[in-house]
């Protein structure tokens, strides 16, 4: 599959008719983390990775439980926790060393509620331990709609793993893939004070929710009216194809070599999953991630009814 094609979640099972070697998905506040889950409670797939942030025990605890249960003694808990990348990474490793993998394997990842830097740490933790050849099919329940996302900004840090190749007497070229989290982005730029920035915008047909398009143009004006128009690139990214956006990215920050290149996704986690491999590919470009203050867990996103797939072969 060289793209991301989009189906109705109630027709995930079809789409899909082999075993997975393993399923792995991650517990949330959000209902999306469920809408695969429940799609596959029949599935012949054996082993379960069903992963939860432990410090945020007193609102994934329930939905964590309840995913456990869909699976029953399929299901193996792997803890994580989002104040410690460390300990994450740790808890990955173990957990995927212990299926012991020997041949190319098949695996099912529900990008949906992963945080953005532990589905980076888990997509190089793969990346790292998995025998080559192995096909690793994402699957994404997009939002029908949004509340507010996220408030504030506690941490900016490195994705594990993503170091980049940066030098301390060079420019710093921030590139941010924004999405509907427009103060994140917005914070994120003003801590890294970039010497030049590029935004990587999608236009409707490359839009996971058209109906989005309008507020984030509106964001990519604002942007714009706050910085030079000498410092500021735009360039086309895609919310729905992670290779589209691989290719964007790679192509993007060929023409400037001379500066630190820091990559920042905030658009979809298709999106995000395509600066991910950008990453790996490019080992110059450093990924960030901008830990939020707060969440919305009582009205952040609906589920919508589709969902969005793609393999990705290591």
């Amino acid at each position: 599959m060289t793209n991301c094609k989009q189906i109705k979640a109630s027709e995930i099972l079809m789409a899909f008719p082999q075993e997975f070697d393993v399923f792995i998905v991650s517990a949330s506040y959000e209902k999306r983390c469920f809408t695969v889950s429940e799609a596959f409670r029949q599935s012949p797939t054996k082993r379960i990775l069903v992963a939860g942030n432990i410090n945020h025990l007193d609102y994934i605890g329930t939905s964590w439980d309840k995913l456990c249960s869909i699976f029953g003694s399929k299901a193996i808990k792997v803890q994580l926790n989002s104040d410690n990348p460390i300990f994450s990474a740790d808890q990955l490793i173990y957990a995927i060393n212990n299926l012991s993998l020997n041949q190319p394997a098949n695996l099912l990842l529900d990008i949906s509620t992963f945080t953005r830097e532990a589905l980076f740490i888990l997509i190089g933790v793969l990346y790292k331990i998995l025998k080559p050849q192995t096909k690793i099919t994402c699957v994404y329940n997009s939002a029908r709609k949004y509340g507010w996302l996220s408030r504030g900004i506690s941490d900016i840090r490195s994705v594990l793993g993503f170091p980049g190749n940066i030098i301390p007497s060079r420019k710093n070229h921030l590139i941010v893939l924004p999405g509907y989290e427009t103060e994140r982005a917005i914070n994120l730029i003003a801590a890294y004070e970039p010497n030049l920035l590029s935004i990587g915008f999608n236009n409707k047909d490359e839009a996971v929710n058209p109906q989005f398009v309008e507020e984030q143009q509106m964001f990519l004006k604002q942007l714009c009216s706050m910085y030079p128009s000498s410092m500021v690139k735009m360039f086309e990214v895609s919310a729905r194809d992670p290779f589209k956006t691989k290719a964007a990215i790679l192509e993007h920050v060929k023409a400037f070599k001379q500066f630190n290149t820091i990559l920042a996704p905030l658009n979809t986690k298709v999106s995000s999953v395509g600066g991910c491999l950008a990453a790996i590919e490019n080992k110059s470009i450093q990924l960030c991630y901008a830990q939020p203050e707060g969440y919305n867990i009582h009205n952040y996103s609906e589920p919508s009814e589709d969902v969005f797939i793609f393999e990705v072969v290591i």
